[in-house]
């Protein structure tokens, strides 16, 4: 057993591209995943899988079930619960998030990032990024 999450991306749960949790949990339920919750009304689903499957696998069957189901592509990243732990020990912002973890939040892309290494994000504020892999970690002080 796997415990995984499916975070939705560009989703709203009002208005154009509405993906209601109801449906997102019924899509999931209908893959064979069990345990499956979704957090409020955020478009993050989190299931447990048998077996092991590889969590691109996992995005493109809840990508698949959400097209059948609501009839429009919805891009989903999925993560498992040891990706998630590898993700937490690899934050660059600790202290941070120990102080004020409202301010220290991680962004998930479905592939590695290879960003502009001329880009300054402190030419627009004080708010600090460390990209790692197929996540960039952020810091808004």
């Amino acid at each position: 057993m796997t415990a995984a999450v499916a975070l939705l991306r560009g989703i709203n749960v009002g208005g154009h591209r509405k993906v209601p949790m109801a449906h997102l949990r019924t899509v999931v339920e209908g893959l064979g995943h069990e345990q499956v919750a979704t957090h409020l009304n955020s478009g993050n689903v989190v299931f447990v899988t048998s077996g092991r499957v590889a969590p691109d696998a996992l995005a493109a069957d809840v990508e698949r079930g959400l097209r059948a189901e609501l009839g429009f592509a919805v891009d989903v990243v999925v993560r498992t619960r040891t990706d998630i732990d590898r993700v937490v020990a690899a934050n660059p912002f600790v202290e941070a998030a120990d102080e004020d973890p409202a301010r220290v939040l991680v962004m998930f892309y479905p592939g590695a990032v290879a960003p502009d290494p001329h880009f300054d994000v402190s030419a627009y504020g004080n708010e600090l990024i460390t990209w790692w892999g197929c996540e960039a970690y952020l810091h808004y002080p």
